[in-house]
């Protein structure tokens, strides 16, 4: 049984502060702890994300071809200018978020979670303001430790949880939609390696052919590259002409889910506000992007991610794995690289962990399947 560490923030402001709930036990079951404190006022934090962000867009547009997702490098020589102010204005508000974080109310919380909390563990923060969820909180130093102890995920007010059901080999719907300038295609070659699956490729599909795929067939992961933007509450391109918006994609989606689907990975552009809609649809897990991501970044994290999850690691600690590697790899040239990809669950999900010797989700010990790839 996996230990979980639920930080719940309640409705606040950062003039007024955020009361907190921090439940402590094992997934699926009561806490054994229950813990509350606080987030202080921090009144200078949500203007220097602002400038942060703002700097990142303008590196984007400036040095990469941006087209509302991913995006592809078009000048090697980068504007070492916009570069800089990206740099420093990430600096500034790492500074900011770490000092908010480094208050007397919130070490007080923080040592007594260490002194209660079972280790190792997942922390999960539960949220529903969006602009939270954004946040880096990778960065702190609950989870910001060299020991490797906790794991992170964001989770909105959770919805009843369709229990998911596994199947051997895990069946992935990989949707290639609009990537107009990037090169979506090279994400196949994860996919392909990923033990104990069997892949459908749907390459720039017309609506009702994977609104119809998506709804009729039992899928455990939906993976989609591509183009998508959070505007209208998210929305994905499926193809050159087509944008399906999530009020579009729900009922699809809903059966899906409770068809065993357990997991989505979007790996595209601003994907906070697609997760928020996944999680109201009741889907266990979501891997999305927090902001744009350029198409170099998309790439490596698809190929660290699926890499370490293949190998046995737990769907969180894959997370931290790819996002250390992005750190250490990538950075240097695309700031912030790993303050991008981020877990959205279900607090009340199961923790995943693929059996690279057994059946993709499920422990059994059968020998590897094949993965068969069928293009339509």
């Amino acid at each position: 049984m996996s230990n979980i560490i639920l930080i719940k923030i309640h409705p606040g402001s950062f003039e007024q502060g955020f009361s907190v709930t921090v439940e402590i036990g094992e997934a699926g079951r009561s806490p054994h702890h229950t813990l509350t404190g606080e987030l202080p006022q921090a009144p200078a934090l949500e203007p220097a994300y602002r400038q942060w962000i703002g700097c990142y867009r303008r590196w984007l547009q400036s040095d990469l071809l941006g087209r509302g997702s991913r995006i592809i490098v078009v000048d090697q020589v980068l504007n070492v200018s916009k570069i800089q102010d990206c740099r420093d204005a990430a600096t500034a508000f790492e500074g900011q978020l770490l000092s908010w974080l480094d208050q007397p109310a919130v070490l007080r919380l923080q040592m007594q979670i260490h002194r209660v909390a079972k280790q190792p563990a997942q922390v999960v923060l539960q949220t529903d303001d969006l602009l939270l969820q954004r946040f880096p909180w990778e960065l702190w130093s609950l989870l910001d430790d060299d020991d490797n102890k906790f794991d992170f995920a964001v989770s909105h007010t959770p919805k009843i949880l369709v229990k998911p059901s596994f199947q051997a080999p895990v069946k992935i719907l990989a949707v290639l939609g609009n990537s107009d300038q990037i090169n979506a295609q090279a994400d196949l070659q994860w996919l392909d390696k990923l033990p104990q699956a069997e892949v459908t490729l749907l390459k720039q599909p017309k609506r009702q052919i994977f609104n119809e795929a998506l709804r009729d067939q039992s899928w455990g992961i939906l993976f989609f590259a591509g183009h998508s933007s959070g505007d209208a509450g998210g929305q994905i391109g499926l193809n050159d002409t087509d944008a399906l918006s999530f009020s579009e994609l729900s009922r699809g989606l809903k059966q899906a889910v409770q068809n065993g689907l357990t997991l989505a990975i979007l790996n595209s552009c601003d994907g906070m506000e697609l997760a928020q809609q996944l999680g109201q649809a009741q889907l266990p897990y979501a891997v999305v992007m927090r902001e744009l991501v350029p198409d170099d970044v998309a790439q490596l994290f698809l190929g660290y991610f699926l890499s370490a999850l293949g190998k046995g690691e737990p769907l969180p600690r894959a997370m931290r794995t790819a996002r250390e590697q992005l750190k250490e790899g990538v950075e240097h040239e695309f700031p912030c690289a790993s303050w991008l990809p981020v877990l959205c669950q279900n607090a009340a999900a199961p923790e995943l962990r693929w059996q690279p010797r057994g059946a993709g989700w499920v422990s059994v010990g059968s020998p590897r399947l094949p993965l068969r790839l069928r293009q339509h």
